[in-house]
């Protein structure tokens, strides 16, 4: 029997049908993945199941079957419903940071909601312990910002486990997390589902995921389900042009021999970079040397903490050094010393475009704003440029006079390389720019960006956790470890004869279908 058992659910937001006709089956140690585009229905459908929607967008929810364990009306019983919530059935959302507390300890918040027998600080200790992570007595009074970003999953992971559950949802558990903790928490989640006769719901639009994962995959699309089956069989035969259209995003490696590198316009020789102060001072980046050119797109790849972030902040001159040498078009590059024309032609691409634009500034004010500051334009040229900028983003005109909230992910990126180009710089960072979006778009913004080097001769450094999106695009590869670069080669020589431990081991974690 089903654990979970749902039948033509239909979910309506205002006056707007977001899911339609829904069915679902999942067992007990099994892996359900439900997989579409943003937008497609996949989280909403599970938290209308749950009873977890905004209650302002006033929603309305009907299925003709929603039971769990054949006892629970999940739609017809509220009260049973709740019950079952951090008790029967465990939630792990995508992004641990918002869901934990920060002014709470990881102990106090995994034994926040234990109903057990045992000791509430012993049952934690144990969690954390099954989750993997070591010495767990000792971690439970720190914070979670001590935890990196893959362990605060793992907390999360056993916070919905506190109470033994049947079920556990989980909401894009792995989106940027490096591959070597994707991986272990991919074998985690199948660990608990084996041994403890879990049924796990996975929401995720990575498909080298789901296949890695899943028992059964659904596919959703404009809220309804067009495809599904065993994720061998389904990404093998796709059943839907909709599927068909997934796979044919997925990154692929790039084809020919990659171009010959103008001059160098960043060159960064023994690098250093130190953080913090007093007894917390400590170094980031050691020793790195890196070079970009001209037209050339360098990756740069590397677990959480490996200083890639860092060392790209440190190449704009955002960061100061402790060491080495930093030139930019055969000058000295001194962080809080940029000219005017420097600032103007080193620029950064944020992860995350909702956080990092404007959230009061509309598209045509975003992308005006930096033309303003260091191009003087008067008010009717300005305008043209912020219309010839959209164009070069492929951006339509008529989403100029919206605000970021407004806007699809994929529009937000395009918005954040926009203000970027805006300066018409010469050397760009992408920091993790397409970690965080579908595949289809994640295409669109990869294709973007290649383009615009080729068009623009820019230098182009990209930095990422996804090994797969890194050969697609990049040229050069260089390898991050605890903030040394000790490996750098072409793209295809770096994945075919990766010549240093950590590379390999990198490349043994990254998932394929």
């Amino acid at each position: 029997m089903s654990l979970l058992a749902v039948d033509n659910l239909t979910v309506r937001l205002a006056d707007r049908e977001v899911v339609r006709g829904l069915s679902l089956r999942v067992e007990s140690g099994q892996t359900l993945a439900i997989i579409g585009e943003s937008g497609s229905g996949k989280s909403v459908s599970l938290l209308a199941l749950l009873g977890l929607l905004d209650a302002s967008a006033a929603a309305v929810v009907s299925a003709e079957r929603a039971d769990y364990n054949g006892s629970v009306a999940l739609l017809g019983q509220p009260q049973a419903r709740r019950r079952l919530l951090g008790t029967q059935i465990g939630l792990v959302s995508q992004e641990p940071m918002s869901a934990l507390n920060p002014f709470q300890t990881i102990g106090a918040q995994i034994s926040e909601h234990y109903r057990g027998p045992l000791p509430a600080r012993q049952r934690a200790a144990d969690l954390l312990e099954e989750v993997g992570i070591r010495a767990a007595s000792s971690r439970l009074d720190d914070y979670p910002h001590q935890f990196s970003g893959g362990m605060r999953q793992r907390v999360l992971i056993a916070m919905a486990l506190v109470n033994d559950p049947q079920l556990l949802i989980c909401d894009e558990p792995t989106t940027a997390l490096d591959v070597t903790v994707q991986a272990q928490l991919l074998a985690l989640l199948k660990r608990l589902a084996s041994d403890r006769k879990l049924a796990v719901i996975l929401v995720s639009h990575d498909l080298a995921v789901v296949a890695a994962a899943a028992d059964h995959v659904v596919v959703m699309r404009h809220g309804e389900q067009v495809d599904g089956g065993p994720p061998a069989q389904l990404f093998r035969q796709p059943g839907h042009p909709y599927t068909a259209q997934l796979l044919a995003a997925l990154p692929q490696p790039r084809s020919g021999h990659p171009p010959a590198a103008g001059r160098a316009l960043i060159a960064a020789e023994q690098l250093q970079v130190m953080r913090g102060s007093g007894r917390q001072r400590k170094l980031v980046v050691d020793r790195a040397s890196l070079t970009v050119g001209r037209g050339e797109i360098v990756g740069l790849v590397g677990e959480s903490g490996s200083g890639k972030s860092t060392l790209g902040r440190a190449l704009l001159g955002l960061l100061p050094t402790s060491a080495g040498s930093l030139q930019f078009d055969g000058q000295p590059l001194l962080a809080g010393q940029l000219t005017g024309a420097q600032r103007a032609a080193l620029q950064l691409v944020f992860q995350d475009p909702l956080a990092s634009l404007n959230p009061r500034q509309t598209v045509a004010a975003t992308l005006a704003e930096p033309i303003r500051l260091h191009g003087g334009w008067r008010a009717a040229a300005l305008a043209a440029q912020v219309a010839a900028l959209a164009d070069q983003v492929e951006l339509p005109t008529a989403l100029l006079t919206r605000l970021p909230s407004q806007l699809s992910g994929g529009q937000r990126q395009r918005v954040a390389i926009g203000r970027a180009l805006a300066c018409r710089p010469q050397f760009l960072v992408a920091d993790e720019a397409v970690s965080a979006l579908d595949l289809s778009i994640q295409a669109e913004i990869l294709q973007l960006l290649q383009r615009l080097v080729s068009d623009h001769q820019l230098a182009l450094l990209f930095i990422s956790h996804d090994l797969a999106v890194v050969r697609s695009i990049a040229d050069r590869v260089a390898v991050m470890e605890a903030g040394r670069i000790v490996e750098q080669n072409s793209a295809e020589q770096l994945w075919q004869a990766p010549q240093h431990p950590y590379t390999k081991r990198l490349l043994a974690a990254t998932l394929s279908i």
